[in-house]
């Protein structure tokens, strides 16, 4: 059998000295998660979708 590796538990205040890197960093029962920016391919996706709804609320 292996040996039990120890997670670290992280803190609120932990965040703070995480680098603004454009990911982002969330804690969960202080489990760290890290998140990465989303890349060009959503971003074209979500500018798509803005347009689409935007020309809809002009027209109704």
């Amino acid at each position: 059998m292996g040996m039990a590796v120890a997670i670290p538990h992280y803190t609120v205040d932990d965040l703070e000295h995480f680098p603004h890197d454009g990911n982002r960093y969330e804690l969960l029962d202080g489990v760290l998660l890290v998140t990465p920016a989303p890349g060009y391919p959503h971003e074209t996706i979500v500018s798509n979708v803005v347009q689409a709804l935007m020309l809809a609320v002009q027209v109704s």
